[in-house]
């Protein structure tokens, strides 16, 4: 295999605003498509794992190594949020990207809001309904029930999460850091990534988190820990703007590359369901026993993501065409519709527990639920982009300007 390291986009030149320059439309895109089709797919899989009981989440990542979506999920936002604000921050001064940043906080929050209000109107249609599905665990639910109003005082304030509605409100405590994080890069890339380090040995050693009501264990996603991923992201895009990933010589991109392979190959192994194959149901490929830590962000899933990051960045062209049609451009839509698509998705995981559970788990349900749900989110991602307007890289994180790490040919 032969890997490249692709130099950052050229800035635009002063022709490119002249009447005679070819449309937008004509001109080959300069988007890294591998961000919104990552995140597009985490998105999917996200669906599917939250579905109680789904036959198909054996086939996610969550059941093929020690990472799962929801990493993906947060370490590409720490390269867009970078992509998207960077230059605001730059161009147009601080307070005007701490203003870009406070709208996009606001956003997510209201988001959460809502999220959290359609899915106690869900669990009060299904209790209506007299379902045997237990909402109120899957959701939990219980301290609600049992203190309403101290709950109810913890919502506005996030300190008090039902169950799967824990990733919102860690996207809004790590974009509250980028103020501070993109200034602090422009002085050396690598400070704010050092910083998080610290932060995140300093949670895993001390164990301390963000209150949760009701729970002794605080936010299902430890933001103090979760922190190093989207600090991750946010310096991989960092560097790669400033082409530092240009300089790194090739034999070195080819060892890493290998390495990198072999430590998925591993997690794959010992992580994989063999138990689904009754041949192999006491196989055990490794003698190792990793406890699997999602909550304070196990290393050895920080590691899985980084391999599987490396991976993508080196044999995923930036702009390949698999993910501008067909099936990989639907997924890539979806990736640029992340917000809506997120909170439909947990609402059709929780419609597709019920009915799974309605189902007594037939096999047909399990196909009609997934796909079903799947592609609902796909037809939503391609109606809310007929409905938009064309947006710019400056606007939103939907328009990424390219800006390669490290693309194999």
């Amino acid at each position: 295999m032969s890997a490249s390291v692709a130099a950052p986009a050229a800035a635009p030149t002063s022709s490119d605003a002249r009447p005679t320059a070819a449309p937008a439309a004509a001109r080959p895109s300069r988007r890294d498509l591998r961000l919104d089709y990552m995140r597009g797919l985490a998105l999917l899989l996200i669906f599917i794992d939250h579905v109680s009981g789904n036959r198909f989440a054996a086939l996610t990542l969550q059941s093929l190594g020690f990472a799962d979506a929801a990493e993906v999920f947060v370490f590409v936002a720490g390269l867009a949020a970078v992509y998207a604000y960077r230059r605001k921050f730059l161009n147009d001064g601080w307070r005007s990207g701490v203003m870009a940043v406070l709208q996009r906080m606001r956003t997510l929050y209201l988001a959460h809001l809502g999220m959290l209000t359609g899915l106690l109107a869900i669990a009060g249609a299904a209790w209506l309904h007299g379902t045997g599905f237990d909402v109120v665990t899957k959701l939990g639910l219980q301290p609600l029930l049992d203190d309403p109003i101290q709950a109810a005082l913890r919502i506005p304030v996030l300190g008090f999460l039902p169950n799967y509605l824990d990733i919102l409100p860690l996207y809004i405590m790590l974009f509250a850091t980028l103020p501070l994080m993109i200034p602090a890069m422009r002085k050396h890339p690598l400070l704010p990534l050092g910083i998080a380090a610290l932060l995140y040995v300093a949670a895993n050693a001390m164990t301390f988190n963000m209150p949760n009501f009701g729970s002794d264990h605080g936010w299902f996603l430890n933001p103090f820990a979760w922190a190093l991923l989207f600090t991750a992201g946010a310096t991989t895009a960092e560097v790669a703007t400033r082409g530092g990933f240009a300089r790194l010589p090739g034999p070195l991109v080819m060892i890493v590359t290998v390495a990198a392979a072999g430590y998925v190959a591993f997690a794959f192994l010992h992580a994989a369901p063999w138990r689904i194959f009754p041949a192999l149901q006491d196989w055990v490929a490794f003698d190792v026993r990793l406890a699997s830590d999602k909550t304070y962000l196990s290393w050895h899933r920080l590691a899985d993501l980084a391999a599987k990051a490396w991976l993508v960045a080196v044999l995923m062209p930036p702009a390949a065409a698999f993910m501008a049609g067909g099936l990989g451009g639907a997924i890539t839509r979806a990736g640029r519709n992340s917000l809506p698509l997120f909170v439909a998705g947990t609402y059709l995981s929780m419609v597709g527990s019920i009915i799974l559970y309605e189902a007594e788990g037939h096999a047909l349900a399990h196909i009609g639920v997934t796909f079903g749900g799947v592609i609902i989110l796909l037809m939503m991602a391609w109606l809310l982009e007929l409905r938009s307007a064309p947006r710019t890289a400056a606007a939103s994180t939907a328009g990424l300007t390219l800006q390669p790490v490290i693309a194999g040919r």
